[in-house]
């Protein structure tokens, strides 16, 4: 975006991405995951003997509390009188000892700000240009110069991931 764009952009005051359904994906905080610095993205067997381990203890950490469970991208960007509702959440426990935290926190916590009808996913509503079809995401090089042109001033604010910073002067000139 454009300087002025993006201050125009960003009078809104909550760009929180959000799935339609992340019921499924409770588990991450209703079980207990007992090594938090351990990187257990895309080891099945680790989670599902951890899923299993919980299943058989009864383990529901999310038992007797009021919390509302969601998911999206762990990229947002929010007005700073959302910070105290961040930071003086009731229920801060939840989020230790949980999987991947970082895309349920924000989204848990400022869930009546969640639109009711989603129709869009959740990068974009967090306004990122993320491309999940070619990549884990797909990381923009010199050669989507003009792929990325086409987005300057849109719904997008940011791009992920870009390879290159020289790629931004590009863009803008």
């Amino acid at each position: 975006m454009t300087k002025s764009y993006f201050k125009q952009y960003f009078r809104n005051p909550l760009y929180v991405g959000y799935v339609k359904d992340s019921s499924a994906e409770e588990y991450r905080l209703s079980y207990y995951f007992p090594f938090h610095n351990m990187n257990v993205r895309g080891k099945k067997k680790y989670i599902g003997t951890i899923k299993k381990i919980n299943s058989i203890l009864h383990i529901n950490r999310l038992k007797n509390k009021k919390v509302n469970f969601q998911k999206g991208c762990n990229w947002f960007s929010i007005h700073s009188d959302f910070l105290p509702k961040l930071l003086n959440y009731p229920n801060m426990e939840i989020f230790n000892h949980t999987f991947l935290t970082d895309e349920t926190f924000v989204q848990t916590v400022l869930y009546k700000y969640k639109p009711q009808n989603i129709n869009c996913d959740d990068n974009t509503m967090a306004a990122r240009y993320t491309d999940w079809k070619r990549g884990a995401p797909y990381v923009f090089g010199n050669k989507d110069l003009s792929e990325l042109k086409n987005v300057v001033n849109t719904k997008y604010a940011f791009a992920r991931k870009v390879n290159d910073a020289s790629l931004v002067n590009e863009i803008f000139k």
